[in-house]
């Protein structure tokens, strides 16, 4: 019978969850940057706006609700995503303290979770970032359009 590693299960799931902490803050601070700066660039400086929350400041479940309100390519994949993740980490992180030893295997199932969903959100903010984010300033798009091959 093969010995479980609950520690390092635990370990691991925690590792996961600080993942999917992190790209969740990036992503809101990279949607706020580009937020802001799309408005003071395209009302020439007259206007300007700068989001209250700070990232740091947040929970997942709060930066979740934050990206929520922004609309960009597969933002519906990202929250889903985001949201699963958080539903599984909740009863590993928050109420890892009051389980009892003998029924920490049933929460094996959301430690098993929290790493596949993580994996997944990895793989769709990569995608984001390298595909279909648009160029932070307009300076940007001439020097991409200007790499890319001309005839084809």
């Amino acid at each position: 019978m093969e010995k479980k590693d609950t520690e390092g299960e635990l370990a691991g799931a925690l590792l996961y969850s600080n993942i999917a902490d992190y790209l969740a803050t990036n992503l809101y601070d990279s949607l706020v940057l580009f937020s802001e700066n799309a408005i003071k660039q395209f009302s020439l400086g007259s206007v300007s706006y700068k989001i209250k929350r700070k990232s740091k400041d947040l929970t997942l479940g709060e930066l979740l609700n934050e990206i929520d309100k922004f609309d960009f390519e597969d933002k519906n994949e990202i929250v889903s995503k985001l949201k699963q993740i958080n539903s599984a980490r909740i009863p590993v992180v928050h109420h890892i303290a009051k389980t009892p030893p003998e029924k920490l295997i049933s929460i094996d199932d959301k430690v098993q979770e929290i790493a596949k969903y993580t994996e997944e959100l990895i793989n769709l903010i990569d995608e984001l970032y390298i595909n279909k984010m648009p160029p932070v300033s307009i300076l940007d798009i001439s020097v991409v359009s200007s790499k890319k091959p001309k005839n084809l």
